[in-house]
């Protein structure tokens, strides 16, 4: 069950030099894959925790 969900968005620069087309699409690959909730999961948990604990 889902207790609390937070809007997140990605800035990138304006910068030819940067692919941003590609990373955007990196990005949703990752979110359609589940990737990015893998991540969140293993990592965002902890951060979370740890920083209730202070």
């Amino acid at each position: 069950a889902v207790l609390e969900e937070q809007a997140l968005g990605c800035l990138v620069r304006n910068d030819p030099a940067v692919p941003t087309q590609r990373l955007l699409r990196a990005l949703v690959r990752m979110k359609e894959s589940g990737q990015i909730d893998r991540i969140v999961q293993r990592y965002g948990a902890a951060d979370y925790t740890a920083a209730g604990a202070r």
